[in-house]
């Protein structure tokens, strides 16, 4: 089996840069175009309504709708207010949150923009050898029984890059495949949650699943959940399998701008962890074997970490097969200290590894190793890549 993170989607480097461009150029645009002025800052109107709808679902799903409605009520009440500057004040306040809804669902495409200049004018900016990666990628999956994939990520449904993958992987005998899907999962309008199983073996059902609850900076471009699928194992053997990837918390943002400080907690990918191993109890209930694996956004050491250690192991006596795990993200060079991996991971998480990547199961493994997968060297000296992901994969072993 093979666990990896952060495989193949383009250009995850500059997702912030792009997040704050396109912040920015919204803002502009809502404020200086009349015609977008006129129908997003008059909440009577039906696009402002619209938005602010779309807002309250969101603050919902990131847990903050009840700040979000009582923002709203105390501006609707201001509104009706007798006296001109409070009435003012209040309509002001609930322009703001229809602008908000605005800026979210606008924001993401407009950042795009951004990124189609550059492909353009300066293509060397933004490439990330994303087909190099996968040739090189490809020449792991022999031998391989299970492999599975975060990030495969599909921008509106785009997804030319995984199809190809899915024929290479069936060339190799991965001919079973299961995914989160290739839209976006809403209230998110850009991006598929880019989760995916390669197996040997038949997958006998399989379902996925967006969490209830999701960070408030990336809610609408994207819907982090799990992937779940019941395979036939060797001898008739069910084996249930989870494949997760949890929000990364504030600490992406940092990273994303060249911030690095202290560990930043994610209660919210613990919420996530916590979340999923309730769906898998019902999912696993006939398995013989459960397999639980992925970019959990945890570090080993982390507080978080310990409390879903401790509720994998009460709720389906599962355990983290490989304890020792070596770093799994930002990897350096035990020698000189420096990063090894420079095109796809942040500037602020260079040089600063860490165990994100992890795989539980209710059976001992006999073998676990981290593989870099790096690019060879005629790949690393034309194509500039380092290895075929920021993150490293995990290899476990089962008798």
């Amino acid at each position: 089996m093979m666990s990896q993170g952060s495989i193949l989607c383009g250009s995850v480097k500059h997702t912030v840069v792009s997040g704050i461009f396109g912040f920015i150029t919204a803002v502009t645009a809502v404020l200086t175009v009349d015609f977008l002025r006129q129908r997003v800052l008059n909440f009577k109107h039906p696009v402002a309504i619209s938005v602010l709808a779309y807002l309250l679902i969101g603050m919902r799903r990131c847990g903050c709708l009840t700040h979000a409605l009582c923002l709203l009520t105390v501006g609707l009440l201001l509104h009706v207010a007798p006296v001109p500057l409070v009435a003012s004040i209040g309509g002001g306040l609930v322009s703001g949150l229809c602008c908000l809804g605005f800026l979210y669902l606008a924001m993401i495409p407009c950042g795009n923009l951004l990124m189609v200049v550059l492909q353009i004018v300066a293509p060397r900016v933004v490439d990330c050898a994303q087909e190099k990666r996968i040739e090189r990628f490809i020449e792991f999956l022999p031998e391989r029984d299970l492999v599975c994939l975060q990030e495969l990520t599909v921008f509106w449904g785009m997804d030319a890059y995984v199809d190809f993958l899915r024929q290479c992987a069936a060339g190799c005998g991965l001919e079973h495949y299961a995914s989160s899907g290739s839209w976006p999962h809403w209230p998110a309008t850009f991006a598929a949650a880019g989760l995916g199983v390669f197996s040997r073996y038949p997958i006998l059902r399989s379902e996925s699943f967006s969490f209830s609850r999701q960070a408030w900076f990336e809610w609408s471009a994207i819907q982090r959940g799990a992937l779940m699928v019941e395979l036939e194992g060797p001898n008739g053997k069910k084996i249930a399998v989870m494949n997760i990837h949890t929000t990364a918390g504030l600490e992406v943002l940092e990273a994303g701008v060249g911030v690095r400080g202290a560990s930043t907690p994610n209660p919210v990918g613990l919420d996530q962890l916590l979340e999923a191993l309730s769906r898998f109890e019902v999912f696993s209930r006939k398995a013989q074997q459960r397999i639980l694996c992925g970019d959990f956004n945890l570090s080993k050491d982390s507080l978080a970490f310990e409390c879903f250690q401790k509720e994998s192991l009460r709720r389906l006596k599962l355990l983290d097969v490989y304890p020792n795990c070596p770093p799994t993200f930002a990897c350096v060079d035990p020698e000189t200290g420096k990063p090894l991996e420079t095109l796809l991971t942040k500037k602020g998480s260079q040089g600063h590894p860490r165990v994100i990547d992890h795989v539980f199961s209710d059976k001992k493994c006999s073998q676990a190793r981290v593989d870099n997968m790096t690019a060879t060297a005629e790949h690393a000296k034309l194509y500039g890549y380092q290895q075929v992901s920021d993150h490293c994969a995990l290899e476990i072993v089962w008798d």
